[in-house]
This record gives structure tokens, C-alpha cells and sequence, in this order.
């Protein structure tokens, strides 16, 4: 029995979207669906608006631009929030790791996601399968996931954060509460779905990024089995970030985190080269 929440962008979902609920479930669901088309909610009141209206326990919010694959895929969404009273949240991409940085969860090395899922490409006209980083497990464990899908066990004292800016950041912000609660996070290789948009950066996703560190910095980072975030870790989401503010023109940060990495690595080659992606 699952309450399924979409967000979206016009009346009312499409058919495609709707069938392919209806068709690969295998269980007992609501369908709330949350008309904003008028841009009326940020996605954090929405889904808070949803989850007060849900009446089951387990809760899935899913984009109103994807479609299921999977057989019983509800099913097996019970299943592992039945038989693991530990799980909080479960997603279909994520990571093990999330720096003390303001970057999205998938702005770091690729040896840490976790994802099973059909992703479009728009912009390259690319489709791709992507299936990596579960070591012949059902899920793994990790302290982030994707908005695309996010599988919920309801508690009373945790809702999205409505202090998040429009529609970014709400997935990471919610993960981060849940992990201080002492749930587990994991995404699953039993449900595959369809995504049919890829995500875009702005400026406005960035000044999200950092909106989100300014509340949520001091419970950073993050890692599963506690182990600790590597040098080359911090690097690599200090670069992301250097390019991503020189992108768009927010040259303050981009120095800002130039000087971090200096910090962290003096004796770096990088060091002018960086300077200049800057000051292009």
C-alpha cells in the first residue's frame, strides 16, 4: 500500500506516465497529483502538501516525466522498507559520499554513485541505460539520492525543508534529515524507470547550491560506514565548483573556492590553469 505524490508542471500528469503506474505497480496505491501549473509551489511545499493529504505509510514522489519499467515495482518498494526497519529513503541514483561543498550529489567522482535507470540526454540526443555501483546486491547503501524517485518512510518529525530554493535541492536537504534521525538511505536496482529530462545548470541552480550549504554545511560531509572524505575528493568538487561560478559569471565564489583548494593543496600544478578557467 503506497501513496504516490507528483508535482506537476500542467494539470495533470500524462497518460503514458499514468498507465505506466497503473499497469506496473503490482499493489494497492493513491495517486495524489499536485496541480501546479500556475508555479504556485516551491516542489518542498508541494510534496508537504502531498504527504499531509497521503494516508499510507510508505510514501514515493516521483517527476511527472519518467515512466516505470518495472513489474511490481511498488511491490518491491514495500519489501524493502518491510524487511529493513533501519531504511529511511530509497531512490533509483545516489552516492556514497556528499563533500562539505556546495554541489549536487552526482558533482563527485563517479566511482561513488549508485544508479539503475534509463536516462535521456535532450541537448546531445543521447539515450542512456545507466546500471553501476551495486556489487551484486539488491540495493547499496548510500547518504544521498536523486528527486527523480524518492521511496519514504513517514515519520512525524521530518517533512522536505520549505527553506530551499523553488525546485533544487529539496531531495538533498530531506536525505541529510533523514541520516540525522539515523536512517538509512539506499538506492535499488528492483525498480527501473525512464527519465525523459536530464537536469539544468543556471545560475539560479547554483545560488539552490548554495542556499542549501548555508543551512545544512555543519552536517557535512557526509560518507557511509563513516569513513572518511578524501583529499582528492575535496579537490574534485572545489574544481566543479570553480568552473560552475566561472560559467556563470559569479567570480567572488569561483576565487573563493580557488583559494580553498590552494589551501588543501599548495603545491598544485592546477593552481594556474584554474586562475584562468576564472578570468576567462
Amino acid at each position: 500500500m503506497i501513496s504516490i505524490i507528483v508535482c506537476s508542471r500542467k494539470s495533470n500528469i500524462s497518460e503514458k506516465l499514468f498507465t505506466s503506474i497503473q499497469e506496473k505497480i503490482g499493489c494497492l496505491y493513491e495517486l495524489i497529483v499536485i496541480d501546479n501549473s500556475k508555479n504556485t509551489h516551491t516542489i518542498a511545499s508541494a510534496y508537504n502538501y502531498g504527504l499531509e493529504k497521503s494516508i499510507y505509510d510508505i510514501v514515493c514522489f516521483i517527476h511527472d516525466d519518467i515512466i516505470f519499467h518495472s513489474n511490481d515495482w511498488g511491490f518491491r518498494l514495500f519489501e524493502i522498507f518491510k524487511t529493513n526497519n533501519e531504511i529511511g529513503l530509497v531512490g533509483i541514483a545516489g552516492s556514497k559520499i556528499k563533500t562539505k561543498s556546495p554541489t549536487s550529489w552526482w558533482e563527485n567522482n563517479t566511482k561513488y554513485w549508485v544508479m539503475n535507470l534509463i536516462q535521456h540526454f535532450p541537448e546531445r540526443n543521447e539515450i542512456k541505460r545507466i546500471n553501476r555501483g551495486f556489487n551484486n546486491k539488491p540495493f547499496e547503501e548510500t547518504v544521498v539520492i536523486d528527486g527523480v524517485f524518492i521511496g519514504l518512510r513517514k515519520t512525524k518529525s521530518i517533512r522536505f525543508n520549505e527553506n530551499m530554493n523553488a525546485f533544487h535541492n529539496y531531495d538533498q536537504s530531506i536525505c541529510l534529515d533523514y541520516l540525522r534521525q539515523g536512517h538509512k538511505i539506499v538506492v535499488t536496482n528492483e525498480i527501473l524507470l525512464e527519465h525523459f529530462s536530464n537536469g539544468i545548470k543556471n545560475k539560479e541552480w547554483l545560488l539552490s547550491n548554495l542556499n542549501f550549504y548555508k543551512h545544512y554545511s555543519k552536517y557535512l560531509p557526509r560518507a557511509i560506514n563513516k569513513e572518511s572524505i578524501k583529499l582528492e575528493d575535496k579537490l574534485y568538487s572545489y574544481f566543479i565548483l570553480i568552473n560552475n561560478f566561472s560559467k556563470f559569471n559569479l567570480k567572488v565564489y569561483a576565487l573563493k573556492y580557488w583559494f580553498y583548494y590552494f589551501l588543501n593543496k599548495p603545491f598544485s600544478k592546477k593552481h594556474c590553469s584554474i586562475v584562468k578557467i576564472i578570468f576567462k
